[in-house]
């Protein structure tokens, strides 16, 4: 059982997560905003962005949401690229399936992708990539 100060560490990881979430959401959003206007499809423009996100999302979330600087930080990097490129397909799997099968506006589907991204890669980078 974790005790009291265990606990409100942890809420207060998962408060540093979200706000960098928040950052990386409105740079993704002005990212694929951008991109959407130059007529590709948005399996492209929401993949660049992502790219852009995922950059900015690991260096904040190691040295702001998680505080990890001691060892080698290749290890981790490679670890959060992992786990970002696959949670990055498997997001343009939902709002592909969500946009193409299910004819939800292409809004609705991008906003499911990014809400099953974020909640995933917490879970993942907290027990996973910055452990």
């Amino acid at each position: 059982m974790k005790s009291n100060f265990q606990l409100k560490n942890e809420l207060w990881i998962a408060v540093k997560y979200g706000i960098v979430g928040v950052l990386n959401t409105i740079i993704f959003t002005a990212g694929i905003f951008i991109l959407s206007r130059t007529g590709l499809h948005y399996i492209y423009y929401t993949a660049i962005g992502y790219v852009i996100a995922i950059t900015f999302s690991f260096t904040m979330n190691m040295k702001f949401t998680f505080s990890r600087f001691e060892g080698r930080i290749l290890p981790r990097a490679v670890k959060f690229l992992l786990t970002a490129l696959t949670l990055m397909l498997a997001a343009e799997g939902v709002q592909y399936y969500l946009i193409e099968f299910r004819e939800l506006n292409e809004l609705t589907g991008i906003v499911a992708g990014m809400i099953f991204y974020t909640g995933t890669g917490f879970l993942i980078n907290r027990l996973w990539v910055f452990r």
